[in-house]
């Protein structure tokens, strides 16, 4: 088949298919989607022109490697095996995968806490943009994912994380991330465990600048033991948005003199 002047593809395909680094028929692609798997659908993204959803797969023996190097969207739903998956991403990659900047992991009952030694040494996915965790079984904080990937998240703008029974926290702030500069959107939901947003690392509590300076738009739902969002001190000077519905131990949002008329605040039953 002559690929040379193909420019929209979209395949459904039954397993994951093996790909060298460089695929130059592909990178000529304006715009693609793989569906791998026989669950594999088409889920909301703002990255969907570059796309791959892979679905109900055991991932432990599986290379994604090759499509990582092209893809701007990942969306991995029902699949097992992912801690194995990401170890091996880690060891046998000799490089970012710069284009990815949507990621998308729901429904696992897979453990993401890295084996010793595992954790990579530099950003994975330097240019990440999205992140969506949903129905992630033993997630206890995303912090286990950042191990794995060495993942920064300076270029991180949206967050939602729903229905992870085990979140303590989203992100340990002072340890793998220092700051989030780029976060505008912080959406979480149905976390019955969930206490704080940030873990502050010794040393760090006492720092001046936000963790998130930009965020604009904060929604959290049905967090039963969430408490803090923030330091007691700490402002966010950007914020306009914040819906609160059944966060019945949380403290006060995060308000100041500057950004108290600018913000439009939702406390729900």
């Amino acid at each position: 088949m002559n690929l040379q002047k193909l420019v929209v593809l979209s395949v459904r395909l039954k397993c994951i298919p093996s790909l060298g680094i460089e695929v130059p028929w592909i990178d000529r692609l304006r715009r693609f989607q793989f569906f791998i798997g026989e669950q594999a659908n088409s889920l909301p993204t703002r990255h969907a022109k570059r796309r791959v959803t892979i679905s109900g797969l055991n991932l432990s023996e599986e290379w994604i490697g090759g499509l990582l190097s092209n893809v701007k969207s990942l969306v991995l739903n029902h699949c097992w095996g992912l801690n194995q998956m990401l170890e091996t991403l880690t060891i046998d990659s000799t490089s970012s995968f710069i284009g990815l900047k949507s990621l998308t992991i729901s429904n696992s009952n897979s453990s993401l806490r890295p084996a010793g030694g595992c954790a990579a040494h530099y950003d994975m996915l330097p240019n990440l943009e999205e992140l969506y965790l949903d129905r992630l079984t033993y997630l206890e904080s995303i912090s286990e994912l950042v191990g794995h990937l060495g993942l920064r998240f300076s270029r991180l703008k949206i967050m939602e994380v729903a229905r992870c029974p085990r979140l303590t926290d989203l992100l340990p702030y002072g340890s793998f991330i220092l700051a989030l500069p780029s976060l505008e959107e912080i959406k979480v939901s149905f976390c019955d465990k969930l206490e704080e947003l940030f873990r502050y690392c010794s040393g760090h509590n006492s720092t001046p600048e936000p963790v998130v300076p930009s965020l604009r738009i904060m929604e959290l739902k049905n967090l039963p033991k969430l408490r803090t969002l923030c330091r007691e001190w700490e402002s966010w000077p950007r914020l306009e948005h914040v819906d609160v519905v059944k966060c019945n131990l949380l403290r006060k949002p995060p308000l100041t003199i500057q950004n108290v008329n600018a913000v439009t605040l939702h406390l729900g039953e």
